[in-house]
């Protein structure tokens, strides 16, 4: 064998090793590539349970606010009527063989010191300022339930 065809053989087993090396080296870039691929799939996966389970727990807490409200409703509709139903009735007491007194113009019997209807006509302002203020609130709780929707 000569020289030249030693070189020939010798560079082309060289070129065979150096084809089948960078073969392997392309396929081991490859299967990293899929390994990254499968590794970014299963986050994107995890990411969406994670997207999924805060949507069900957002539209839990809508669903308890809507059956809160419902709850709330009902208890101001109760004490409304319940106000509604407060009626306070003093009957006029009279002294047997004394003269009945008329009543004044102002409805009263004069039973009760001017002190105390005065307290009276207090405590049902009050209670109108609440009645007032609850309504106010079930607007602004149904308000805010709508926009949050």
């Amino acid at each position: 064998m000569s020289l030249e065809t030693k070189a020939i053989l010798w560079l082309a087993s060289l070129a065979i090793v150096a084809g089948a090396l960078f073969g392997v080296y392309r396929y081991g870039r490859h299967v990293e590539g899929l390994e990254q691929a499968v590794e970014r799939d299963k986050a994107v996966q995890e990411q969406q349970e994670k997207n999924r389970l805060a949507l069900l727990a957002y539209a839990k807490t809508i669903t308890d606010a809507g059956v809160q409200h419902d709850q709330d409703q009902i208890i101001v509709n109760r004490l409304a009527t319940d106000l509604q139903r407060v009626r306070i009735h003093i009957p006029t007491c009279t002294v047997p063989g004394a003269a009945q007194a008329s009543a004044d113009s102002s409805g009263g019997t004069g039973l009760l010191p001017d002190t105390v209807d005065d307290a009276f006509a207090i405590l049902q302002a009050g209670i109108d300022r609440i009645v007032t203020r609850c309504a106010q609130l079930n607007i602004d709780a149904r308000r805010a339930n709508a926009s949050a929707q």
